[in-house]
């Protein structure tokens, strides 16, 4: 289950992460789907859910069935990650800081390889070159009370699992 692993691997990465700003909170991350209809509030929140990859083989044998030896394979996830937070209008600055912390700790991210366990099968893979390409935009809009504003940005990182099969 790869694209579990991949997941897992982000959420560790960016869960608790220090956001920028005095007093404001570490961001929370999640494995799921954002909550449809919900309001950002005071505390950072990221959502990370599956967008595709692709997979190919990297060096021969082709494997001949499940549990026989074969060479190495990669696949390159391509997450989405919804970084969501609640802020007045003065306050923008910051969460360009914020996008910033989010974009550090996935270029930046150690042990690199890193060696996952796959929570489902227990296959032991590693994931290489997260955060080499980073694509993101973010929108400002009124919150629904119009007394503050909902911050978003969507990136899409790649990153590189490499497994044997």
């Amino acid at each position: 289950m790869p694209v579990t692993s991949a997941l897992g691997y982000l959420q560790k990465l960016l869960d608790g992460l220090p956001m920028p700003g005095t007093g404001t909170a570490s961001l929370v991350c999640l494995v799921t789907p954002p909550p449809v209809f919900s309001e950002p509030g005071p505390v950072p929140h990221c959502y990370v859910w599956v967008l595709g990859g692709r997979e190919s083989r990297s060096t021969v044998p082709r494997n001949t069935g499940p549990g026989t030896p074969g060479g190495f394979k990669e696949i390159v996830h391509q997450p989405h990650l919804l970084l969501l937070w609640a802020g007045i209008d003065e306050q923008g600055a910051l969460f360009a800081g914020m996008i910033d912390a989010v974009m550090e700790a996935l270029r930046t991210a150690v042990p690199n390889p890193a060696l996952i366990t796959d929570p489902v099968t227990q296959a032991v893979t590693q994931i290489v070159d997260t955060g080499e390409v980073i694509t993101y935009r973010s929108v400002v809009r009124p919150a629904p009370d119009q007394r503050s504003n909902q911050f978003e940005a969507m990136f899409e990182v790649s990153m590189t699992e490499v497994i044997q099969a």
